[in-house]
């Protein structure tokens, strides 16, 4: 797994589509191996919380965190929701931890259909 810091108008595309309120700076591109889980998981705790949305490789907006809302960690971990990376889908992040909004990140494999080439590849 890699993180690399992105521009907004690296990004712009997906955020229109997810999370179009979004005025920050803070943008991460997370590269995955194909078939990883990601927890995703939403509820309020402590002031944190983070909101997902997913994008397909068409560009069409495939998800949102009103799926995943107030799941609670009781729930048996074989019912939390989650998201298996591929290369036709990008998992969009919003998060706030302890009230501040930490920013966006991006989580995609490295053969993803909807990134530019050069944005994929880790230095």
């Amino acid at each position: 797994m890699s993180r690399l810091k992105l521009k907004k108008q690296d990004v712009k595309f997906l955020l229109e589509k997810t999370f179009p309120q979004y005025t920050g700076k803070k943008f991460i591109l997370e590269i995955l191996d194909s078939n990883t889980e990601v927890s995703t998981v939403s509820y309020w705790d402590g002031g944190s919380k983070d909101y997902y949305a997913v994008v397909d490789y068409e560009g069409n907006f495939n998800g949102s965190s009103n799926q995943y809302h107030n799941i609670h960690p009781q729930v048996q971990e074989d019912k939390r929701p989650k998201w298996i990376a591929n290369k036709f889908q990008v998992l969009i992040n919003h998060s706030y931890f302890c009230g501040k909004d930490c920013g966006i990140t991006i989580y995609a494999t490295n053969d993803s259909l909807l990134l530019p080439k050069n944005l994929l590849e880790t230095k």
